[in-house]
């Protein structure tokens, strides 16, 4: 085999080729699921490192209080940060197309640092929500092939579309988010935000049930939902298992194609070297 490859280029190229191809897919399916699992602990370990979240109902009268009085009496909750939440549609003109998009704004923008983190992906540099304009996803930036100092257009749940510019770019991997402050949100929209949701830590030194907690909380009246990001993590990877086939599948064939691309090529120099000798034998 080694004698055949050294004496035909051609051969030998394809034997670099269709192994080099082999091995990438090998590569592939076992770099697929750590890929994945890495995903999902840099989202809900680096990125979101809040418990949980409620939704509340802004429809309620002093509505506000209540929060206050559910999340900040609470002993099993060591701090929370109200926010504006609405699920909305961003937008460019260099693309034309629409993604769907979270929008996250702040009541303090000072605390958000100890429930969410704003970063940069490569650097690790710390993003700070400014009154000039709002941090969007990496993702989304690069679907809407946008950068700091552009400008995107934001689709709220009235259809009511607003210009927003480009601060920064956070490092992100599941779904798509804006965040912005309360001030410039007044800027573009003319509004105030409506607090309808508040994120929180849970206190370490206490032991809980994460299911008899959650209904706790949503046995109050001001409370419309209740999510607890240790739930959604569970969830992504429960999905994910069906990945597992996926990979397992992509290594077996990977590995039985590189077993039949070894085997013809051995298979065919040896067919060619007992013709040669067989011919110099006739030969005398």
């Amino acid at each position: 085999t080694a004698r055949n490859i050294f004496r035909y280029k051609r051969r030998f190229l394809m034997t670099v080729i269709g192994i080099s191809g082999c091995t990438a897919l090998l590569l592939t399916g076992f770099g697929l699921k750590d890929s994945v699992n890495d995903v999902l602990d840099k989202q809900f370990e680096e990125i979101f490192i809040y418990d949980g979240q409620v939704i509340v109902d802004t429809e309620k009268e002093f509505y506000e209080r209540d929060v206050d009085k559910i999340l900040g009496e609470s002993k099993y909750i060591d701090s929370y940060l109200q926010l504006f939440y609405e699920s909305g549609k961003a937008a460019s003109a260099k693309t034309g197309r629409s993604y769907e998009v979270n929008l996250y704004i702040p009541e303090d923008t000072g605390l958000l640092e100890n429930f969410i983190s704003l970063h940069e992906r490569q650097s690790r540099n710390k993003i700070e929500l400014t009154n000039d304009g709002a941090v969007i996803t990496e993702k989304l930036s690069n679907l809407l092939r946008v950068g700091v100092g552009d400008t995107i257009q934001y689709r709220d749940t009235n259809n009511v579309t607003y210009d927003i510019i480009i601060t920064g770019i956070a490092e992100n991997y599941i779904t798509h988010y804006i965040f912005m402050t309360p001030e410039y949100f007044r800027n573009i929209s003319a509004k105030n935000p409506i607090y309808n949701s508040a994120v929180f830590n849970i206190t370490e030194s206490v032991n809980i049930d994460e299911d008899t907690f959650a209904e706790e909380l949503m046995s109050e009246e001001a409370v419309l939902g209740v999510i607890l990001t240790s739930g959604i993590a569970d969830k992504v990877k429960d999905t994910m298992e069906s990945l597992d086939y996926v990979v397992m599948i992509l290594i077996m064939s990977a590995g039985a194609l590189a077993f039949v691309v070894l085997y013809n090529l051995t298979n065919i120099n040896i067919t060619e070297r007992v013709r040669e000798i067989a011919t110099i034998k006739v030969l005398g």
